[in-house]
């Protein structure tokens, strides 16, 4: 039982008072959340949730009917009955003043502290009682609300014993106010204050006779109550419970436990069947349910953590994304359908949306269908001088809607061979409506409110000019006309036309942002990112290009705009980047979208800094951002590390000092997270082990392994750090690994004494005994060592072996080979590549390996991939990694010096096997053959790191099945050129369009076409 002195009331009061504040939960007033699900994928085997809590640390607790789980951030641990929680079923949690976390559960309190459960006394009341609330004073106290009373510890070791004046039996719920406590019973409410008699409310206070299950103190003082049917709230200082609204919901929650969570800002959650009533600090209360996105449509707990994160339990944990920045839209919301196009806010404030199934409008309460635009489709949107809102999109008409928006009228458009469509319209100062379409030019519509004219205009440049798809006026009343064959430029009368010469890419144009400086951002229609000109002089100019390689999420650009700020954000198929100057943000689902896949043209920007962007999905709100707000750097906790036989699983943010262990233990692993809960997607850790290496490395996992460590003193420093954001704080753990018994400074005097008394024997008669004796002794010391080292080897080769062809597995691969590619890397970086500095990653199968299965069983078959196995580990050398992959796949890694001499190791590989018919078990041997596919690390050398060895892998799977497809029995391998636009994901995806680009060179063991796909050929 922890000790709770005078002293450590005081500093508990004081650590409450310097925990960092809980934000408010980002709730949008209107449209559809979306929650992240939490289960057992995370490690959270339990769906029926009875709480939550996060502890001092910041880690995320969840009780359910199987036990307390503790989130880290990347998975949920575990602690029942076997780690010894007196029952199984959790009912609270409660934060204790050592540190320490209290659980009550149905058969009893325990305490958690330093990764371990720890039980109250036998003879302690409340032992093995059913736990209602668990909660302390500012006194550091102990209060238990349980079914066999009203518990209070006051410190030392005299454990739980009942609070004077309680005389009502059960107590359900706890509120901490100042110095004084309220307390639920089963039928009134009590508070009580030291030296001053118990006060109550009853039915006659206008609280309803059931026991009063949940208690909530906001911070002006007002007092919550939940009853398993009722609602009341107590006004501080009021005498008497009202109720909170008017035309409430029920707020039963059925088979659950009732209860109350604070919103962060001075309101108030209260989780029901019906789903989340919300009730703010300021303004009207609201039922957040399955239309806006509540998982399930019901809770029956929330939580908002210290960052400001809405956890909900319904049937599972689910994460509130976005905490509020997003607004989504969709059909279930009031939209005509999901994908949207055109986008317009009028001079009169309202946002006019255009879906896949017709026109809306955006109203105080959501998006509600304009009924005279049912069925249109339009691409954009603009308003008239006059007021009147012009449309164009998938029709052979323009669309007019009347100033006072009553009327939509049809405007045809001329007769056009190609049918073309509207992608673009804009009015210029003299009121002329200039259209861009597909594949009909430019048109222009003389005297709109008038007489109506169409005129085609003759744009500078032979031959097709594509598409047109963005228009833009600038203040100097230039007309911008983006083209497929570059931007045209209508200038006091006269078009210009610029393209490469002013630094635009071959691709036709897709996408315009005009800046407020006068700049603009150009995107294509093929993938080859951004492109900003400067056009406030005669003839643009080039300012930069953008791509993934220098902070773009996605080289494909959908739509563009700017912001009042002089932001940039890109739609694209990633979700929505936000790049201001060079800084960029990707928003994705984990940011609060409900979808990534953005449309094109389908952007606009509010004066007030609020953006609007079209999807496949329903429309996206980014709502304005408080200017000076920053994002928290990431903290990293070191949860576990261990350094050979020896293991510390303790969380820790600071530096750790883990002391000398022996030589034996020079293999440290360590386990780490960072509790951001929210932007997991853009959390990526770095680390370095001083003392080995001075470099930050990347790291993919959250876990890393150093092995055969040499004696001397280091420093493991690991830090986390958001995309675009500097890292944050680093965790540390210190260590010295001691040198072995023989190489040791006592030793060598030892020894040198030694050979010195055995010198002077040597003159005696004995020495020659003394010596066979020694030799005797030696050699049973060196037995023994070799017998254990043997050992280990075995073990460790049993982990790491396939059982059926002795081949290394896929964990010996993984452990063993980041330090090689770190050699290769370091070569690389260095500039002093020796003769061997790639790696060639080979993927080899069988060919018609399921005939042999087939034809003579899989015992056959198994005696084949035997004989492989001795035939490729002859041809291999030593330092050669031979895995086998999976079924009649086996990986080949080893040490090469570029791709002529990957294909050389590869066409040994295949003649090796192709030469060696195979023993069988039948009357004779069986030829077989095998086809194979390889590429290179690194991918390409002016970019070493832009790979991992997985991605070398799949790389060499997609040449692998390049070959299959083109007839099998022979290789095939891919590196990327030095200086060519290559990446592994574009051969990966387009592998055909790669080569015809000579952004790869191939290797092949024969001319034969090449078949990449089932459909087509490269």
């Amino acid at each position: 039982m922890p000790g709770l002195s005078i002293r450590l009331a005081s500093l508990f009061s004081l650590l409450l008072l310097a925990l960092p504040l809980v934000r408010a939960a980002g709730i949008p007033v209107s449209g559809r959340m979306v929650f992240r699900p939490h289960g057992a994928a995370e490690g959270l085997e339990h769906m029926s949730l009875t709480c939550l809590a996060q502890d001092q640390a910041g880690f995320l607790w969840v009780g359910t009917e199987g036990g307390a789980y503790r989130y880290d951030g990347t998975s949920f641990r575990l602690w029942s009955l076997p780690e010894g929680l007196p029952s199984a079923w959790v009912r609270t949690f409660a934060s204790g003043p050592e540190g320490n976390l209290w659980i009550g559960t149905r058969a009893g309190l325990c305490w958690f502290k330093e990764g371990r459960i720890h039980l109250l006394d036998v003879k302690d009341p409340l032992a093995h009682a059913l736990i209602h609330q668990v909660t302390t004073d500012d006194r550091g106290r102990i209060w238990v609300a349980s079914q066999q009373g009203l518990f209070c510890n006051e410190g030392g070791a005299s454990g739980f014993h009942p609070v004077p004046g309680w005389s009502e039996g059960p107590a359900f719920s706890l509120a901490r106010d100042g110095s004084a406590m309220w307390v639920g019973g089963t039928s009134t409410l009590w508070r009580l204050a030291d030296g001053s008699p118990p006060a109550t409310w009853s039915s006659r206070q206008g609280l309803s006779a059931e026991p009063v299950k949940a208690l909530h103190m906001t911070r002006t003082g007002d007092l919550w109550i939940r009853t398993p049917s009722q609602l009341r709230l107590l006004r501080r200082g009021a005498a008497t419970a009202i109720l909170p609204a008017q035309g409430l919901p029920p707020v039963a929650v059925s088979f659950y436990e009732e209860s109350l969570c604070a919103d962060g800002s001075g309101g108030v959650f209260v989780p029901t069947a019906k789903g989340l009533l919300h009730f703010p600090a300021a303004g009207p209360w609201r039922l957040l349910g399955e239309d806006r996105g509540i998982p399930n449509g019901w809770a029956n707990q929330a939580l908002v953590d210290r960052a400001g994160n809405l956890w909900l339990s319904s049937l599972g944990l689910h994460l509130l994304q976005g905490n509020g920045s997003w607004q989504n839209y969709t059909r279930l919301d009031g939209l005509p359908g999901d994908t949207t196009w055109g986008l317009l806010r009028d001079r009169e404030g309202t946002l006019w949306v255009s879906t896949s199934n017709g026109l809306a409008r955006m109203e105080a309460s959501g998006p509600r269908a304009f009924p005279p635009g049912a069925g249109l489709v339009l691409y954009t949107l603009t308003e008239a001088a006059d007021g009147s809102i012009w449309g164009a999109g998938e029709h052979p008409f323009l669309v007019r809607i009347s100033p006072d928006r009553r009327s939509l009228s049809r405007i045809p458009l001329p007769p056009s061979p190609a049918m073309a469509i509207p992608v673009a319209i804009a009015f210029d100062a003299a009121g002329t409506l200039w259209i861009a379409t597909s594949n009909e030019g430019l048109w222009q519509l003389q005297a709109p409110h008038g007489r109506r004219h169409f005129q085609h205009v003759d744009l500078p440049g032979s031959g097709d000019l594509g598409q047109l798809t963005a228009l833009h006026v600038d203040a100097r009343q230039r007309l911008w006309v983006s083209t497929g064959r570059g931007l045209a430029c209508l200038d006091r009368g006269v078009w210009r036309m610029f393209g490469a010469e002013v630094g635009l890419h071959a691709s036709p144009l897709w996408a315009m942002a005009p800046m407020p400086d006068g700049t603009a951002w150009l995107g294509y229609l093929e993938p080859v990112g951004l492109t900003h000109l400067d056009l406030n002089g005669e003839t643009p100019r080039l300012l930069e290009h953008r791509t993934r390689k220098n902070g773009l999420a996605s080289d494909s650009i959908y739509s563009l705009v700017a912001d009042p700020s002089g932001s940039l954000w890109v739609g694209g198929p990633r979700g929505v980047q936000r790049l201001q100057g060079q800084n960029q943000r990707l928003f994705r689902r984990e940011d609060g979208l409900i979808g990534t896949d953005c449309n094109p043209f389908s952007t606009w920007a509010d004066a007030d800094g609020g953006l609007w962007f079209g999807s496949t999905t329903g429309l996206l709100h980014h709502l304005p951002e408080a200017s000076g707000t920053a994002t928290e750097a990431p903290r990293t906790v070191l949860m576990s590390l261990r350094l050979g036989s020896k293991a510390w699983d303790l969380p820790s943010e600071e530096t750790r000092e883990l002391g000398s262990v022996s030589y034996r233990d020079r293999t440290l692993s360590a386990r780490f997270t960072s509790l951001d809960y929210q932007q997991e997607g853009r959390l990526h850790f770095q680390g370095r082990l001083l003392g080995l290496e001075e470099e930050w490395m990347d790291l993919g996992t959250r876990d890393l392994r150093y092995s055969t460590l040499p004696p001397g003193r280091y420093e493991l420093q690991v830090r986390a750090f958001l995309e675009g954001e500097p890292p944050g704080p680093m965790a540390s753990a210190r260590f010295q690994i001691q040198y072995p018994w023989w190489a040791r400074w006592w030793m060598w005097i030892l020894g040198i004494g030694a050979m010195h008394v055995i010198g002077r024997a040597g003159f005696r008669w004995r020495t020659g005994r003394l010596r066979r004796r020694n030799e005797e002794l030696q050699t049973l010391v060196q037995q023994r060592t070799e017998a254990l080292e043997l050992s280990n080897l075995a073990l460790e080769a049993i982990s790491t072996t396939d059982p059926l062809t002795g081949l290394r597995n896929r964990r010996y691969l993984s452990q063993e080979l980041p330090p090689v590619l770190s050699l290769i890397l370091r070569s690389q970086r260095s500039g002093a590549a020796g003769s061997e500095a790639f790696l060639v990653f080979a993927l080899l199968d069988i060919d018609h390996f399921k005939r042999v299965n087939d034809t003579w069983s899989h015992e056959a078959g198994d005696r084949a991939l035997r004989q492989i196995a001795d035939i490729l580990r002859h041809v291999a050398r030593e330092s050669d990694f031979l895995v086998r992959w999976g079924g009649e796949e086996i990986l080949f890694v080893g040490r090469t010096t570029d791709l002529d001499g990957a294909a050389a190791v590869v066409a040994r590989l295949h003649q090796a096997i192709r030469e060696q018919p195979l023993d069988l078990g039948v009357s004779v041997p069986v030829p077989l053959t095998c086809s194979i596919g390889f590429s290179i690390f690194p991918f390409q050398t002016d970019h070493p790191e832009a790979t991992s060895w997985e991605d070398q892998i799949r790389l060499a799977d997609r040449c692998l099945y390049a070959m299959k497809r083109s007839g099998r029995d022979g290789w095939l391998g891919v590196a990327g050129r030095a200086g060519a636009e290559a990446s592994a994901s574009g051969f990966e995806d387009a592998p055909a369009e790669s080569v015809l680009a000579d952004q790869v060179a191939l290797r092949a063991s024969d001319q034969r076409p090449l078949v990449w796909d089932s459909e087509g050929g490269a």
